[in-house]
């Protein structure tokens, strides 16, 4: 292959990895990949924008590339010859011990057969003659850089995914996926919430915010205490969190999760009607009166390569109703919570559910 078109083919195969990543982020299909926390998006779209460059410099410089070479080095050094150096008799002869080849060669006309460049020769005891200045390998290949083969392989373990997953993936984890994943639902929240999901936090940083500009908390606590510190309130919960036009809270599910790891949210929300969108699945854990099913998110730290099922436990009060497994609905109930095990787990009760369309973020950025 010429060194051309070996540049010509690196390059299309950058533009293809940059237009990927650039095309992602135009349709905003990177939001299902990458969180838009410290930059990620914007940091895909300039290695794709970077990509396109280096792949396009490629192409177009494809010619200087070949032109500075002179020649193409894809060639095979077989000159359809031996290199026999037939000298035009016949080299048949005895030399006596020492007493022809003294140190440069064979110094008269030696004689090969054209037909494999033969010495018929015998040095007797290969004394004299130290070296023959010529080759007699009889020919020799060479070849510079891939083979066309070799590159179309490369170029189809490199492109044929790539350009598969772009067109045909359903920008999801599968349902394998999720149902592989089932048993991490049974455990509640460990640990602190994470900050966009944590009620409590959410709370403490409007107080700051209403309260800046005053001065230091005594030692007594009285300044805090002035501004509203303390206790989780239902008031603080209502200013963090909209109604629908019938009262219903609108909490995430991944909220509602977090709140099983804070009694004093607990003590709050508990009793009060909330709305979530989520996907539904069948409850296969704890469900002895087969009137549950299970809504979940799928929570994405930085990438679609860390996200993992968060979900809680949806109960009617009776049958469930019909349902298309993965499907998105909007879920409607009031707060609870059980216990299970070591873990507080919280559960919609009195639900009602209907279809809805997934939204724009149906994957939930931990730290967007």
């Amino acid at each position: 292959m010429s060194e051309r078109a070996s540049s010509i083919i690196q390059g299309l195969i950058l533009v293809a990895i940059g237009a990927v990543l650039v095309l992602f982020f135009v349709q905003g299909r990177i939001v299902k990949y990458l969180t838009q926390a410290d930059g990620f998006q914007p940091l895909a779209l300039a290695a794709g924008i970077g990509l396109l460059m280096v792949g396009i410099f490629l192409v177009i410089t494809s010619n200087r590339a070949a032109a500075d070479c002179g020649h193409d080095h894809d060639h095979d050094h077989d000159h359809g010859h031996n290199h026999g150096h037939g000298h035009g008799h016949d080299h048949d002869h005895d030399h006596g011990q020492g007493d022809c080849c003294s140190g440069g060669g064979c110094s008269h006309g030696q004689a090969e057969e054209e037909s494999a460049g033969d010495h018929g020769h015998d040095h007797s005891d290969g004394e004299g003659c130290v070296e023959c200045d010529h080759d007699h390998a009889g020919h020799h290949d060479h070849h510079h850089g891939e083979t066309w083969a070799g590159m179309a392989v490369t170029a189809a373990i490199l492109l044929v995914p790539l350009v598969a997953g772009a067109a045909f993936s359903p920008d999801r984890y599968s349902d394998h996926y999720i149902a592989n994943n089932r048993n991490a639902m049974e455990q509640g929240p460990v640990g602190a919430a994470p900050e966009k999901f944590d009620l409590r936090r959410k709370a403490e940083e409007a107080r700051d915010t209403a309260t800046s500009g005053g001065g230091e908390a005594d030692e007594g606590g009285e300044a805090a205490a002035a501004a509203g510190w303390g206790k989780y309130t239902l008031e603080d919960f209502q200013q963090q969190v909209d109604r629908n036009a019938d009262g219903d809270y609108l909490l995430d599910v991944v909220s509602i999760f977090y709140t099983g790891g804070d009694e004093e949210v607990q003590d709050v929300v508990e009793g009060l009607p909330i709305e979530t969108i989520g996907q539904v699945t069948a409850e296969t854990l704890r469900d002895p009166n087969k009137q549950r099913a299970r809504v979940f998110r799928l929570l994405m730290n930085c990438c679609i390569a860390d996200a993992r099922p968060v979900s809680v436990p949806v109960d009617f009060g009776g049958p469930v109703p019909s349902f298309r497994e993965m499907g998105w609905y909007k879920i409607r109930g009031k707060m609870s919570y059980e216990q299970w095990d070591d873990f507080t787990i919280p559960v919609i009760t009195e639900a009602t559910m209907q279809p809805t369309k997934e939204p724009t973020m149906g994957t939930m950025g931990q730290r967007d």
